[in-house]
């Protein structure tokens, strides 16, 4: 048998034929039939088997994966194979939570003929920044200057500041903004590592005029006693501008006045002849603090006794 030879048939089998090893490496998938023929003691012998060289099944996996702290990734190759094996006690397509530093996992896929493949992927888990910060002061009337006070903890490597009004700066330092126009306002802090890891602090500054406040009465008593002596509003407040007419029943002005701190003595401008006991129309427009006008009528008795 040491004399014997080995063929194969159709073409493509990378086969010795001196002692039948095979190339896998080079030899070509597809069905093949090796012989074996030998001579001894003057006798011819053949022997033949038939053997099959299966296409190995690509294992699709990722080469690594980058998480920030307190994500998870998920162990998920594919291809061509019927179950897939992970190493550290790993399941195919469960989310597992990542771990500070790297990791190397390890996957062989085993196809329904039985191939084995094997892969690994380095999983990446970064720090990530907590980040926070303080505004001073929160509210308050236009044009606001806000003072803030970057207290994160120091891991991001950039931060943005968005203040909410269209306006942002990547500065990583302690800074100030002016809010000019009266709103409500979202400023955002957003940290940054190189790795991409980020996070976001928001603090809400209120940009607003107060409301006006006020109360006018429905009676005065002008008779001299000192005591609510006087037409006027009671206790104004955070009102800009006003004007206002009063007249009496038969539509005749008797009293006007653009002054928010109008007092009406019940003589007619303030000057002449006193006014009849009686009910009287006013009419009053008043600008708050931000240009806006509200309009308020309504009547006030006038009485002597």
């Amino acid at each position: 048998m040491g004399n014997g030879t080995f063929s194969s048939t159709p073409s493509g089998l990378d086969l010795t034929t001196s002692n039948g090893q095979i190339d896998l490496g080079s030899s070509s998938v597809g069905t093949y039939d090796v012989f074996y023929a030998f001579t001894e003691n003057g006798c011819d012998y053949q022997d033949s088997i038939t053997i099959e060289l299966l296409e190995i099944p690509e294992l699709i996996l990722e080469d690594s994966i980058d998480l920030c702290l307190g994500e998870s990734w998920t162990p998920n190759a594919s291809g061509d194979f019927d179950s897939y094996s992970w190493s550290s006690g790993l399941t195919q397509g469960v989310d597992t939570l990542g771990q500070l530093g790297n990791e190397t996992f390890y996957v062989t896929g085993v196809s329904a003929n039985g191939c084995e493949v094997l892969d690994s992927v380095v999983v990446s888990t970064f720090e990530q920044p907590n980040v926070s910060f303080t505004a001073d002061p929160t509210e308050g009337l236009p044009p606001l200057n806000v003072t803030y006070t970057n207290t994160s903890d120091g891991v991001a490597d950039t931060y943005t500041w968005d203040y909410g009004d269209g306006f942002d700066e990547n500065t990583g330092n302690n800074t100030s903004h002016i809010f000019e126009s009266q709103g409500i306002y979202f400023t955002n802090l957003i940290g940054s590592t190189i790795e991409g890891c980020f996070d976001t602090a928001t603090v809400q500054i209120n940009v607003l005029f107060p409301d006006m406040i006020y109360e006018i009465p429905n009676i005065f008593t002008p008779n001299g006693d000192n005591e609510n002596d006087l037409f006027k509003l009671i206790n104004p407040s955070n009102i800009e501008a006003l004007e206002i007419i009063i007249l009496n029943r038969w539509g005749n002005l008797v009293f006007e006045s653009n002054d928010v701190l109008f007092e009406w003595n019940g003589k007619i401008n303030n000057t002449d002849a006193e006014c009849t006991t009686g009910t009287y129309f006013y009419k009053a427009n008043l600008t708050n603090l931000s240009g806006e006008n509200v309009e308020v009528h309504g009547f006030v008795q006038l009485a002597r006794d």
